[in-house]
């Protein structure tokens, strides 16, 4: 049974006794929505000086009556009110069943809401830094004529002069499909890789700041109680799927450098439970013992023995074994994306290293009879301009650009050979299908069997992007 909560926090900690708590210093109400196997999400909210609003994580509740109820309760038109003290201190609680509350009773974060349909597993790759859309998968022909020519500050927080940058890369028709990708992919770019892709080119976000986008990424969400992508999927997949996955562990991140942007925040299980914590693994604790098991013409498929791909490789191939054995997230981070300068050398860097592996992950998921069951996700925090203000670099590079950011699907139900959305003819801002970070969330969360999202879901379910 679900049960509707209303608990009261006091943050500051400075409730005055006697007083009314709807006015005392930063209360915050917050009407929850708990379930039985103990997954917990804010539903609504009220506070009486502070809109940033957090989520308790509540304990389970029964069936008592309140015994004195704040005059504001009867708003709620609340019957049957529990009586159970829970939470100590600044913070009192209420509840009643869900039943009578038909407007939430099918909020579907409960695990038994979750229904199997495409994908039981999500590898997530963050292209860490804002790779380029305009140099990677959204070509922009017209900027050849606006090379070098001074551009409005439209795309950027800063209002110095600017000039436009034409993509140093060429781009090529791949697979049947004719999908556009740059000429350096050459193993995505191959027929029976490029034909399982689905490019998003409609995607949008809220910062231009690495840390602060890293955050919305993750979590759609800068709160610090606001659980990550990863972790709210191993918390009703855990549930879902039993003790196993719980020992194997649901939820990893696997990073290449000491401290990815946003730190561990990034993967916060906030107050899920503590199965749902993320388990980080550096890539440089990935060693030779990991891939024992694997064929050597496995190995070389991801470009494991060669400097150039190696550390990506084997965070690849790390993901898929443990997707294999059922851990239901993997996060992959890639970093140094972040081309201020130098485009052309970096980012033709950045794609030799993961090409090769991405490729073969995406093929060795299908010849294993795992990409259907599986979401491959590749994107960044952002985009990057179709313009710079770093006139006086030898190697002119892109500026950072929220209006405007592809993201890579394969697997899992969504569009193979497709290319949804698109961006104007400079690549500044998404301007077709446009949608959100919370929309690519609530896209993945759908096709991993979520297929009621709650009024607590900020985003909505890209239709165009799935089959």
């Amino acid at each position: 049974m679900l049960s509707l909560a209303v608990l009261v926090i006091d943050f500051s900690n400075k409730i005055r006794r006697g007083s009314d708590p709807l006015e005392a210093s930063r209360i915050h109400w917050c009407f929850i929505l708990a379930g039985e196997d103990q997954t917990y999400f804010r539903i609504g909210s009220y506070c009486s000086r502070n809109d940033n609003l957090g989520i308790a994580r509540l304990m389970q509740i029964s069936d008592v009556r309140i015994e004195s109820p704040h005059p504001r309760f009867n708003e709620l038109r609340m019957n049957h009110l529990p009586r159970r003290t829970f939470l100590s201190g600044s913070a009192a609680s209420v509840a009643v069943p869900a039943s009578s509350l038909p407007t939430f009773a099918s909020s579907g974060h409960s695990a038994k809401h979750w229904e199997p349909t495409h994908a039981k597993a999500v590898i997530f790759v963050v292209l860490e830094g804002g790779p380029s859309h305009i140099d990677t998968f959204d070509p922009k022909p017209e900027l050849l004529k606006w090379h070098r020519r001074t551009s409005s500050p439209s795309v950027s927080e800063r209002r110095s002069e600017r000039v436009f940058v034409a993509s140093p890369f060429r781009f090529r028709k791949a697979g049947k499909s004719g999908i556009d990708l740059c000429e350096k992919f050459i193993h995505l770019g191959a027929d029976p890789v490029a034909d399982q892709i689905c490019v998003y080119r409609g995607c949008q976000t809220t910062s231009l700041s690495h840390s602060v986008a890293s955050l919305i990424l993750n979590k759609t969400s800068t709160s610090p109680v606001a659980p990550s992508l990863g972790a709210r999927i191993a918390n009703a997949k855990s549930a879902a799927f039993g003790t196993e996955v719980r020992a194997q562990g649901a939820f990893y991140v696997l990073t290449d450098s000491p401290v990815p942007l946003g730190g561990s925040t990034n993967w916060s299980h906030a107050l899920l439970p503590n199965h749902c914590q993320a388990i980080i693994t550096p890539a440089h604790t990935l060693s030779a013992s990991r891939f024992c098991d694997e064929s050597q013409r496995t190995l070389t498929s991801y470009g494991i023995e060669h400097t150039a791909t190696s550390v990506f490789a084997k965070q690849c191939l790390r993901a898929r074994q443990l997707v294999e054995k059922g851990t239901k997230f993997v996060q992959i981070h890639s970093s140094g994306w972040d081309s201020h300068e130098c485009l052309l050398q970096n980012h033709a860097s950045r794609i030799q290293s993961v090409d090769q592996p991405l490729a073969a992950l995406i093929i060795d998921l299908k010849q294993r009879g795992m990409l259907s069951e599986t979401v491959v996700v590749c994107l960044g925090e952002f985009g990057r301009s179709p313009d710079t203000d770093r006139l006086s670099a030898a190697h002119l590079g892109r500026e950072h650009n929220a209006n405007a950011m592809s993201i890579l699907f394969a697997g899992g139900g969504f569009r193979a050979g497709a290319t949804v959305g698109a961006t104007d003819e400079l690549g500044g801002s998404a301007v077709d299908c446009v949608g959100s970070i919370a929309d690519v969330h609530a896209t993945i969360l759908h096709q991993m069997g979520n297929q009621n999202l709650s009024a607590n879901d900020a985003g909505s379910i890209i239709r165009e992007l799935v089959v």
